[in-house]
């Protein structure tokens, strides 16, 4: 349950342009701020 709550937010994260993920879902990172 609680990996399921994870995902959301990472998705959710992603979608606001604040963290980056590979296409085939191996890796996160956040995007270095300029």
């Amino acid at each position: 349950m609680e990996r399921k709550i994870d995902f959301l937010l990472r998705r959710e994260l992603i979608d606001k342009g604040l963290l980056r993920r590979e296409p085939d879902g191996s890796r996160y990172w956040k995007p270095e701020s300029e």
